[in-house]
């Protein structure tokens, strides 16, 4: 049997298949070429990974081919491609007819496919694939050319879509609305219309709570057609706020329904009805909390560990020694991302999923979107990790220096940085050493932003901007940082936005100066790397009384 004998037996078209038996037939460089197209999501047909050097003489072949052929679906992917590759040649290579024509012939064949393997199908085993080959490729040739078949797409279509019983299996079902109604280029009678409707209506009310996605689905084609109808848009809020109230076994369901209808809400401008579902969210949060597991490393720092530390940050001179432990201790953002990079090749399932962030209350803050967001969120380990080696440092530099809080005071202020705040730097140091965290950190976080505030201003830069009342305010923290950027290292940047600012990273000013840390978060880990912020601000401004001989 010849290759050409084989295809004309075939009765589906798979591009990945490369009949090996077949390579040494005289044909079979063209018709593989032919065969490996495939159809996209939007219904086109692309060229397979390759390319042969002589089109022309392939496109000959392939119109003689469709000319000879009694199969159907050989037939119809050969007129395709003539039609596909109307550019790459000149229309006096066909024999009989012009492109167009090539197309509608393409369009007559997908057509009686479809009504042979869809319309008069036995069972659903291939549905999908015959809609997208057949029924969606057959109408998105007959827009490309405005087709006299059009009128009869139309009928078939909505006939198709009616024999589909798996209301559950949304890739299934809504094509009608969405190539039909949704297109608003295209003209259907009234009752062709209202047919396509009432058939998701339907599909709506026989689903239940197991079936949410299915419901959206066809709430979601619903509320767009009755945009301007505010009773129908209510009435299908409602339905979907009722299913997104069922209870369901599967942990984070309930809060994810809710998600969706909070988006609906703010679409179609349901204030109210939006409240009400964050409110929902918000109370299914508990749900995201219940099923979280937590994973802890713990670390045994042992004597020469210590001992590395100590050796790495520690000096004679105290203004070195505190030099030392500022810059000792600040993360590389290189690395970071280094790490990160491994990690995705490491495990590469995980660029499939989205990480998001959540609250106490279960309710999430953050989706990590970019690059930057997952090197914050991946510096929370470093700073897990990293803490214990400060405390080591700062408590050697501590006692080596017979550090008071008048001292460390007098160490860390300086008048560029905290004009007229001398005593609030006393109280926050006297508390980190009176071990109260919680009031070290609230006094903290103000003066460490003012301090970037004077910072930025040293550099000639405003620290103001205009308001909405005629006058003037200081500029945000994030544009603080985002200035400073010209002035300062990536690494001394990515850190104070890590612990001050950025929401996948620890965000403490954002969360302190909002009351959104409780109690238990706020502990000496937190006051610790504020402190070592407040020591990286009085090394950016330098020490009047450093020597030069001190050590480096």
């Amino acid at each position: 049997m010849s290759f050409i004998e084989f295809l004309e037996e075939i009765n589906v078209l798979i591009h990945y298949e490369r009949y090996n038996e077949y390579q040494d037939d005289s044909n079979y460089e063209f018709e593989i070429f032919a065969l490996s197209h495939y159809m996209d999501l939007e219904e086109n047909l692309k060229c397979p990974h390759y390319s042969i050097e002589n089109i022309p003489d392939w496109i000959m072949y392939i119109e003689q081919r469709a000319l000879s052929t009694q199969n159907k679906v050989l037939r119809s992917r050969y007129n395709d491609l003539l039609w596909s590759y109307k550019k790459e040649f000149s229309n006096k290579l066909l024999t009989i007819g012009n492109v167009k024509d090539k197309c509608e012939l393409a369009i007559t064949d997908y057509m009686a496919l479809a009504v042979e393997d869809i319309l008069k199908r036995t069972n659903d085993e291939y549905l999908f694939r015959n809609l997208q080959a057949y029924l969606y490729r057959a109408w998105t040739l007959a827009k490309q050319i405005k087709s006299s078949h059009i009128k009869s797409l139309i009928k078939l279509m909505i006939e198709i879509e009616n024999t589909i019983n798996d209301d559950n299996k949304i890739g299934l079902w809504g094509f009608s609305y969405k190539y039909l109604i949704k297109d608003t280029s295209i003209s259907l009678t009234p009752e062709q219309e209202d047919s396509i409707i009432q058939r998701i209506i339907a599909r709506v009310n026989v689903l239940d709570s197991h079936d949410f996605n299915a419901i959206k689905h066809g709430v979601e084609m619903l509320l767009e057609y009755y945009k301007s109808d505010s009773l129908e848009l209510e009435k299908y809020l409602d339905l979907l706020e009722k299913i997104a109230n069922a209870k369901s076994e599967r942990p984070f369901e309930n809060q994810h329904r809710f998600k969706i209808l909070i988006n609906l809400c703010h679409k179609y401008n349901f204030k109210e009805r939006k409240e009400r579902a964050i409110i929902a969210y918000q109370y299914y949060g508990k749900d995201v909390s219940k099923n979280l597991i937590k994973i802890e490393e713990k670390v045994e720092i042992t004597q020469d560990m210590r001992d590395s530390v100590v050796l790495a940050t520690s000096s004679e001179q105290p203004v070195t020694h505190f030099l030392k432990i500022c810059y000792f201790h600040l993360f590389d953002k290189n690395a970071i991302k280094k790490r990160v990079e491994a990690n995705k090749q490491k495990f590469v399932l995980q660029n499939l999923f989205q990480t998001v962030l959540t609250n106490e209350d279960g309710v999430t803050y953050k989706a990590l979107n970019t690059e930057e967001d997952e090197l914050f969120h991946e510096s929370k380990f470093d700073w897990q990790i990293q803490a214990p080696f400060l405390f080591i440092s700062i408590e050697y530099f501590s006692n080596k220096h017979h550090l008071t809080p008048e001292s460390l005071k007098d160490l860390l202020f300086d008048e560029i940085l905290y004009k007229n705040l001398e005593i609030t730097l006393l109280t926050a140091i006297q508390a980190y050493f009176n071990r109260n965290f919680i009031a070290m950190c609230y006094i903290s976080v103000p003066l460490i932003e003012n301090g970037l505030r004077q910072l930025l201003f040293q550099c000639d830069r405003s620290i103001y901007e205009e308001n909405k009342h005629d006058g003037f305010e200081n500029i945000t923290l994030t544009r603080v940082l985002g200035s400073l950027e010209k002035y300062l290292t990536e690494d001394l940047i990515f850190y104070f936005k890590f612990v001050l600012n950025e929401k996948a990273g620890l965000n403490i000013r954002n969360n302190l100066t909002h009351g959104l840390m409780g109690d238990s978060f706020i502990g000496e880990r937190t006051a610790l790397t504020l402190l070592h912020i407040l020591m990286i601000l009085k090394s950016l401004v330098g020490f009047d009384y450093l020597s030069l001989n001190e050590d480096n």
